[in-house]
């Protein structure tokens, strides 16, 4: 299976949180800004 790889500037889609960019990469995390509801982290593996 192929793995995925976002990097800054990456924009998503949460089934919760809508739709976001991609604005830090960490070792094991993103971190994601979304409208509305700030800024939230998610895990990359």
């Amino acid at each position: 299976m192929e793995e995925l790889a976002l990097g800054i500037g990456s924009r998503v889609e949460h089934p919760d949180f809508g739709k976001g960019v991609v604005i830090q990469v960490y070792d094991d995390v993103y971190e994601i800004t979304f409208i509305d509801y700030g800024v939230k982290t998610a895990s990359i593996s």
